[in-house]
């Protein structure tokens, strides 16, 4: 066994525990505190049943997903263990899984004054992220920097499609919602294969997939940012600015050209 896959293997073990023990862990400890938190609000005669709705129906969600990522990365170890060549994407979707399912979770905690717990798997499979693309897959920093920034498009379009969600669950009565609401699922799940793809396809079919992901964001983010807080900066606003620096960087050839290796800085022309 070579030593890349001895780290793979053993980065593997950890977020499978993180990810299967920490995961249920949270969601039995947080789900019903979480709910009773929203019932109290909802009898004291607050608007929070739209918060209440999302908790139970995203919060198994997101911890199916996250429990989902421990058993892919339990797999991917016994590939690193056994030096097969699946083990190394496998751990790449296992990271990305993970990093998904534990990052809008901390949200919600926060009307309590209290931070998620889930932060501390989000943080760890952060590392992860870094040690496995830069020891173990040897991808170029700027790929995996490129897949970070593509990461948070990822998960802030989706976060942007929860916001609509609630913002209709509320009943608040505007159509822009309606209309943003799918659009963001789609932009994100289109970043996600945009996100597999670029670090493990490396194709330049996968710019133009990120290409319409951030259009998508962009339609569907100004509006539903603009709606909800006015021209007032917001959380809103970071996923369509995050989608819009993408597409600059994803519509301009010579720098997508720069960013797989086959051009230096100095031979990038300008726009």
């Amino acid at each position: 066994m070579n030593k890349k896959n001895l780290l793979g293997g053993f980065i593997a073990i950890i977020g499978a525990v993180l990810a299967l023990w920490l995961n249920s862990k949270y969601f039995l400890e947080q789900y019903p505190f979480m709910i009773d938190v929203y019932q109290q609000s909802i009898n004291l005669g607050e608007p929070d049943i739209g918060c209440q709705t999302i908790v139970k129906f995203f919060y198994p969600f997101m911890a199916d997903i996250g429990i989902l990522s421990g058993v892919l990365w339990a797999i991917s170890a016994y590939g690193f263990f056994g030096d097969k060549k699946w083990a190394y994407p496998l751990a790449t979707i296992a990271n990305v899984l993970a990093l998904f399912a534990n990052m809008w979770v901390n949200i919600p905690p926060l009307s309590t004054q209290n931070p998620g717990p889930w932060l501390i798997i989000f943080l760890l499979n952060l590392v992860a992220y870094f040690i496995l693309h830069i020891f173990v897959g040897k991808l170029s920093w700027k790929r995996y920097t490129l897949g970070l920034l593509i990461g948070m498009a990822y998960i802030l379009t989706f976060v942007n499609s929860i916001a609509a969600t609630n913002r209709l669950l509320m009943r608040e009565n505007n159509t822009i919602f309606v209309l943003t609401q799918r659009l963001n699922m789609f932009a994100s799940f289109t970043w996600f294969s945009t996100l597999i793809g670029l670090l493990l396809i490396k194709k330049d079919g996968v710019r133009y997939v990120g290409i319409g992901a951030s259009i998508m964001g962009l339609i569907a983010g100004f509006p539903l940012a603009i709606a909800s807080e006015g021209f007032s900066f917001s959380m809103f606003y970071l996923g369509p600015v995050v989608c819009l620096i993408l597409l600059v960087m994803l519509s301009w050839p010579d720098l997508w050209d720069f960013l797989q290796l086959r051009k230096t800085w100095k031979n990038v022309d300008t726009l």
